[in-house]
């Protein structure tokens, strides 16, 4: 879990994916925050249904690596984001993230501050070196998250910017 005055975020359980999927309310009461209908788009459920759900239903275990990650708005006691590896890290350290805030909390740095502290959790864990992201070059919101963040595009293709972050070596910091 990471907490900041404004923010908690913290890793789903399995049961609690399964209440996401189902965006009914029992997410919101299982964590005891306030409901509002969420959005989950068609790409998104797959992944978690492909890809988070069976890691967790086979070992029982919550890896950082292998769940959603939920922002509480702690003034509203509403969930208003969410973030997650897309992969274990690799050989080499390297992890990609993605992310959504929900639309009637966008523009209000939520992301910015949850991708910043995210990032720092990750580059605590000695496994992680590399994190990366990719946006649509249409993306400017997403592009200045990454920026403010210390992100650097380090290849465009067709129309998506793939960022990089590096761990500088022998820290558990980051560029900036």
């Amino acid at each position: 879990m990471i907490n900041t005055k404004r923010l908690d975020i913290f890793p789903l359980s399995y049961q609690q994916l399964e209440f996401y999927l189902q965006n009914k309310g029992m997410l919101e009461k299982s964590l005891g925050c306030n409901f509002i209908q969420r959005e989950v788009d068609e790409e998104f459920k797959e992944l978690i249904e492909i890809d988070k759900l069976p890691y967790l239903s086979k070992t029982g275990i919550i890896n950082p690596f292998k769940t959603i990650w939920m922002a509480k708005l702690n003034s509203s006691n509403l969930l208003v984001a969410d973030i997650f590896f897309r992969n274990i890290p690799n050989e080499v350290g390297s992890v990609e993230i993605g992310y959504s805030t929900y639309p009637e909390f966008r523009k209000k740095g939520i992301m910015t501050e949850m991708v910043g502290l995210f990032v720092a959790w990750a580059f605590e864990k000695p496994i992680v070196n590399i994190i990366r992201a990719e946006t649509l070059d249409t993306n400017f919101a997403s592009e200045k998250l990454l920026l403010a963040n210390s992100f650097q595009v380090f290849n465009k293709k067709h129309n998506v910017n793939y960022w990089i972050l590096e761990k500088l070596k022998n820290s558990n910091t980051f560029t900036k």
